[in-house]
């Protein structure tokens, strides 16, 4: 996994679990990416409604 795929899953952009599917990283042991897609998953999609 890289840093781009990592900071996509912590700012909610994409679920681990996509990555995994398309073969884009490795699970080393089992249910790691489930459990760390629940870990960082919110129901909500991010939202900065602050104008600059």
């Amino acid at each position: 996994m890289d840093v781009a795929q990592l900071g996509g899953a912590y700012l909610g952009e994409t679920r681990l679990s996509a990555h995994a599917d398309a073969g884009q990283l490795t699970e080393h042991h089992s249910g790691a990416v489930a459990a760390l897609d629940t870990a960082m998953g919110w129901p909500r999609s991010p939202l900065c409604s602050t104008d600059f």
